[in-house]
Formats: C-alpha cells, sequence, structure tokens
C-alpha cells in the first residue's frame, strides 16, 4: 500500500513540480535469511520543473500545459526499466484457475521475479523487471505478485505501465501453463489537493479495466489479440 508523507511542506508551490514515489527491495542486516524476505521500503520526494520542461508523467507535453494546470499535485513512479515515469493509479490483475506448482518452478528460475513468502497459505513476488535497476537505497520494485489461493494468482502495481509490463512478463513465462486471461482493476491513488495541501480523491470509483479492446491492446499484449466484449 503506498504511504504518503504525512503532511505537505508549505514553502513548497505545488505547481512547480511532481511527487515521485520510490519503493526498493533490499536484504535486511542481522535477519536469519537476509534475503528472506528481506527489506521492503518506500521513498518520495518532489521534482521540480519549469514551465518548459517536459513533463514527467509520460505526456511529451510541455508541463506547463500538462500537470501544471491541474488542481491537485500530479504523483509519479518510475517504470520498468528505469525508462521514464508514470501517472500513478493502483492496478489489479486477478487470474483464476492457475496451476500453483508450475507457477512456483517456473518463477523461481527468472531473475525478475523475487520470492520474499513461501508459506502453506500464501507465496509472494515482488516485479523487479528487466534490466533490474539499483540505486543506494536498494533495487526497484515494480510489482507485488502473489498466490493467494492454490489456484488464484493476483498482481499489483502502481501504474497502467507497471501493469501492462508486469502482465506481459507473466505471459511470457506462464502461458505454455494455460495462464487464462486477467480481471483487471484500476483505483484513482489519493492527490494533494494545491490549495489546502490535504490529501483528496481525484474523482471516479474503482473500476474494471477493458483489457483486450483498449488497454492491453495498446501494449501490443498477447491476450489482446483475440477480439473481447467489454466488461461492464
Amino acid at each position: 500500500m503506498l504511504k504518503y508523507p504525512t503532511s505537505f511542506p508549505m514553502q513548497i508551490d505545488m505547481n512547480e513540480g511532481l511527487l515521485c514515489f520510490y519503493v526498493f527491495w533490499r536484504p535486511e542486516p542481522g535477519a536469519a535469511n537476509p534475503y528472506m524476505p528481506g527489506q521492503k521500503h518506500q521513498s518520495f520526494n518532489f521534482v521540480p520543473l519549469r514551465r518548459v520542461d517536459p513533463c514527467r508523467c509520460g505526456s511529451d507535453r510541455p508541463f506547463g500545459d500538462c500537470c501544471r494546470l491541474k488542481p491537485y499535485l500530479q504523483s509519479i513512479c518510475p517504470n520498468p526499466g528505469c525508462s521514464g515515469f508514470s501517472p500513478i493509479q493502483q492496478f489489479s490483475s486477478t487470474f483464476d484457475g492457475v496451476d500453483a506448482t508450475a507457477i512456483r518452478k517456473v518463477l523461481g528460475d527468472k531473475s525478475r521475479w523475487k520470492l520474499v513468502q513461501d508459506s502453506p497459505g500464501q507465496t509472494a513476488w515482488i516485479y523487479w523487471g528487466e534490466p533490474i535497476c539499483e540505486s543506494k537505497e536498494g533495487i526497484y520494485c515494480f510489482g507485488d505478485l502473489a498466490l493467494r489461493s492454490p489456484r488464484t494468482l493476483v498482481a499489483t502495481t502502481l501504474s497502467e505501465t507497471r501493469s501492462i509490463a508486469l502482465n506481459d512478463a507473466l505471459h511470457r513465462d506462464l502461458t505454455k501453463f494455460g495462464l487464462p486471461e486477467p480481471t483487471i482493476f484500476s483505483k484513482p491513488a489519493l492527490v494533494y489537493d494545491k490549495v489546502t495541501k490535504e490529501l483528496v480523491t481525484p474523482g471516479g470509483e474503482s473500476r474494471g479495466v477493458n483489457a483486450w479492446t483498449g488497454w492491453a491492446s495498446r501494449a501490443g499484449n498477447a491476450w489482446a489479440r483475440k477480439p473481447r466484449r467489454r466488461r461492464r
């Protein structure tokens, strides 16, 4: 879950930049097994931008014509591979009817997945992506994956770009095991109102995502090749 700053410095002008969130993993010093589960931690920073600078939200428009015009401070996060940034929006993908045994075996052989929990009740991975990105704070995390039951796999991410990358990686790794199409939902993240500097919801309820005729087709996702009826 995304942890927001409890207060925002009043001296910062929210019209002059974006708020960037990062999630990292690193070994836990002093633990019996420093690598399982290790430490996962979050950091954030305010990214100052001039009006003529490219907006970091990924729109390719100047900041002055893009997120600076919004009534709230846009939050962003880095894309997998550290190739740019995307607006934060919470996504979840649920795969029902999976082969848990095959998933554990296949993902255990892939460096882009970091196993952080392996118990009878749940098995969980962090999605590191490719190439794996590192900083002095640790290895960048771009999503979470969990076997919630022997037949249900759930992936969660903080942006549409991350969701596309994670689901495409799952498709490449698990398609020969009959990985089913996921049910995908998105939910807007909280944002800071530029006037009150308080956290608010920018409108819109949780919604189902039409992964096959819109969202996934923009990414060239293999599941998008067959036409699907729009989910209501």
